[in-house]
């Protein structure tokens, strides 16, 4: 069993879970890391080891103030999905905004205004113009502009997601499909991994 096998990530996982459960933040990190590295590379980007470990590695670089470790974590696995599920694709959307949250509380507003722009194109084109979803978009979108001293354009955004018609909650269940992943805020919840995901 080579360094890069699939129960090697298994293992890694299985010594972070152990780590965390002692409250040994530190040490549990890059553990979550190998397995994360291999994982990326023999499974999809929307799998839930893989969707998993990232929100955990992120969680915990917040914890200790990581911030260009976290912002990198999300530009790679953003990549990735990007690469292999398409632009389009929920998990890459959710990657989106993530990067679009970072860089708001950082006040890097110049870098999110791009990434906020794209998820609301997107949204726009998948879901409609008038999809509660798409609002919640234009919405940041203004926020962003507010921030930045853009004030009419601010308005006219936040104008655009009081309108009646943006406010419809969705209706078809493919909507939600594909929104919710991009909304759902995920919790240090370290799972135990007991197989392989690929040899089972």
């Amino acid at each position: 069993m080579g360094a890069r096998h699939p129960n090697v990530a298994t293992v890694s996982l299985n010594l972070a879970g152990t780590y965390l459960a002692q409250n040994r933040r530190t040490a549990a990190v890059p553990h979550y890391e190998r397995a994360l590295g291999i994982f990326e590379q023999v499974l999809s980007p929307e799998h839930s080891y893989v969707t998993t470990t990232v929100d955990t590695l992120a969680l915990l670089y917040r914890e200790h103030g990581r911030a260009t470790d976290l912002e990198r974590l999300y530009q790679r696995s953003l990549v990735i999905a990007q690469g292999t599920l398409g632009m389009r694709h929920p998990r890459a959307l959710a990657l989106l905004h993530k990067l679009v949250g970072i860089y708001q509380v950082q006040g890097r507003f110049a870098a999110a205004e791009p990434l906020a722009r794209q998820i609301l194109a997107t949204l726009e084109q998948e879901l409609g113009p008038t999809h509660a979803s798409t609002g919640l978009a234009v919405s940041r979108l203004a926020g962003i502009y507010q921030a930045q001293g853009r004030y009419r354009e601010a308005e006219l955004m936040y104008q655009r997601a009081l309108r009646p018609d943006s406010l419809r909650r969705p209706s078809e269940r493919g909507h939600a499909d594909l929104i919710e992943p991009v909304l759902r805020h995920s919790g240090l919840r370290p799972a135990s991994f007991t197989s392989c995901p690929i040899c089972s």
